[in-house]
């Protein structure tokens, strides 16, 4: 059987795990570090609320598609 590389041989289980955190949405506690500091609050939601957006298409796209190509096994 022919062994899959990915970028510096990273496959398997450590691919996975590179994959979810790698996906996750930006956390929620950054908005309130944000504030804290006077900086930009409205952005900060913004950019939450879109990366966990974009996280639950990315998250169900790769859970779909790398065991398909053989680069993780479920």
């Amino acid at each position: 059987m022919r062994r899959h590389r990915f970028c510096l041989g990273i496959q398997g289980k450590e691919l996975t795990v590179l994959f979810l955190l790698s996906a996750a949405p930006a956390a929620a506690a950054s908005f309130v570090i944000v504030v804290a500091a006077g900086s930009n609050g409205a952005l900060a939601a913004n950019i939450v609320v879109v990366t966990a957006l974009l996280s639950a298409l990315t998250l169900t796209l790769g859970i779909a598609l790398l065991p398909g190509v053989g680069l993780v096994q479920v």
